[in-house]
């Protein structure tokens, strides 16, 4: 791993040759524990499915539990260093495996952001689940987080206040998670709904939840992928389910898994 980091790895290999590899780039903060029993299920059918030469990595990055260092001295660079080192790693030990990115919510803006600096040099596919491209908009979602809770307690706090809060001591807790004013700043300066064209050789696979059934995407989404699909292969489509990633009971979309397992076994 990055000089920065030692990063916890779990591997779910087959017993065959390896031919693809699969990199899961996690959700931020709490949706990623309301994401695990997806990534485990989608880890394990993807490592036992009928050809069996694929294997899924699942990386913890600096400062989101497992692995060392305080998530309030993460940032976007050292997590951005931790999915690159893996990713080089593996490819010396599978020489000629494809690599996959698996990009959960947040996760899809950081997989992004390691193919197009350009950090990495192998051809990777990319798979998006839920993806959250504009980090602006996601900090502000999560920092309402906070302005909800403190309603709770009776000291209610309005957005303002927790921007002022942020500036003054360099770092806020919400939800439990304390987050440094740097990582803030980091995150929201991401748009990738900006980025009109991927490398020519990149392929996606676009993959939303909706409660309703609906042949459409989020309409920002839907723009940035008719004009990737202008120069790329990008495939889309949308399953009918409560939101994985933020419900309060566990909810697992086998669809969802199972179209994501069909499509890596697609690729060469």
């Amino acid at each position: 791993m990055s000089e920065q980091s030692h990063c916890l790895v779990t591997g779910f290999e087959p017993s065959e040759l390896i031919r693809r590899f699969v990199i899961i780039v996690p959700p931020f903060a709490e949706e990623m524990n309301k994401s695990r029993k997806m990534v485990s299920d989608f880890a394990r059918a993807m490592a036992s499915h009928g050809d069996a030469t694929t294997a899924v990595y699942i990386i913890d990055l600096f400062g989101c539990g497992d692995s060392e260092g305080l998530l309030e001295r993460a940032s976007w660079d050292i997590w951005r260093a931790n999915i690159i080192d893996l990713t080089t790693q593996l490819q010396a030990e599978h020489p000629g495996a494809h690599c996959v990115m698996l990009g959960i919510r947040l996760g899809a803006a950081l997989a992004l952001d390691c193919i197009i600096k350009p950090l990495l040099t192998l051809k990777i596919s990319l798979v998006f689940w839920q993806p959250v491209l504009n980090g602006k908009q996601f900090i502000h979602q999560f920092l309402r987080l906070k302005v909800a809770a403190s309603i709770l307690t009776q000291q209610p706090l309005s957005m303002a206040q927790i921007r002022q809060q942020l500036a003054a001591e360099q770092a806020i807790e919400v939800s439990g998670y304390l987050l440094s004013s740097t990582l803030v700043e980091e995150i929201e300066s991401i748009n990738h709904h900006q980025l009109i064209q991927l490398p020519n050789d990149i392929s996606v696979a676009w993959f939303e939840t909706n409660i309703c059934a609906s042949e459409a995407l989020l309409p920002a989404n839907e723009k940035i992928v008719n004009q990737w699909q202008q120069q790329n292969e990008v495939e889309r489509q949308i399953f009918v389910s409560p939101p994985f990633w933020q419900s309060v009971d566990t909810v697992v979309v086998p669809a969802l898994v199972e179209r994501t397992v069909n499509y890596v076994n697609t690729l060469p």
